[in-house]
């Protein structure tokens, strides 16, 4: 067995002082902290990319069809579709 510590692994820490049990501890709460906040940031962002999808879809069938009621304003449906679709890639990326 290797001699350092784990911060998941809290039985070899009996011989040491008390200060540097808390230290280890507290330390290995920062990084349950951060690994949770983590996992909430990619679930987040997992979940907008998921929405932006659905209405990406739900947009371009619109757009398709109004298309075919009203021919003479394709160009105008597909550019508003395109704008939310570029709006909401971009905020994506700055996630």
């Amino acid at each position: 067995m290797d001699n350092h510590l784990s911060i998941f692994d809290r039985s070899n820490t009996d011989n040491l002082p008390m200060a540097t049990k808390w230290a280890i501890q507290k330390q290995g709460g920062e990084k349950v902290k951060e690994v949770m906040l983590s996992k909430l940031h990619e679930d987040g962002r997992a979940y907008l990319t998921y929405t932006a999808l659905e209405h990406a879809g739900t947009l371009s069938a619109l757009e398709q069809h109004l298309t075919n009621i009203t021919p003479q304003a394709a160009e105008r449906y597909q550019y508003i579709v395109n704008s939310y679709v570029m709006g909401a890639s971009n905020r994506l990326a700055r996630w």
